[in-house]
């Protein structure tokens, strides 16, 4: 597979290699993010087997330092995404 640097060079190589317009893979694509997005925000995780997990986790509050004046500051807890490479993705060669 050629190496490709972008979203919309992935969608040019996918409707070049199925004989599709651009415009419908892209909307193929966008679909198929904001599912997995959706997905995640509502179960708070998803699975998509031997390629990626993706689970939401909450940090910890924690003291932080403002980097231009040195002042100590509170970070609040927050939610993020964390990712966990399958087989296909962890033993690329």
């Amino acid at each position: 597979m050629a190496y490709v640097s972008s979203m919309q060079k992935i969608e040019k190589k996918i409707a070049e290699d199925m004989g599709l317009t651009q415009v419908l893979v892209h909307n193929v694509v966008q679909n198929c993010l904001n599912e997995i997005a959706a997905t995640i925000k509502m179960d708070g995780r998803l699975q998509i087997r031997s390629f990626m997990g993706f689970r939401v986790v909450t940090r910890k509050a924690r003291m932080g330092c403002n980097p231009s004046t040195g002042e100590p500051i509170s970070i609040p807890s927050k939610k993020v995404v964390r990712c966990k490479p399958g087989k296909k993705l962890k033993y690329l060669q």
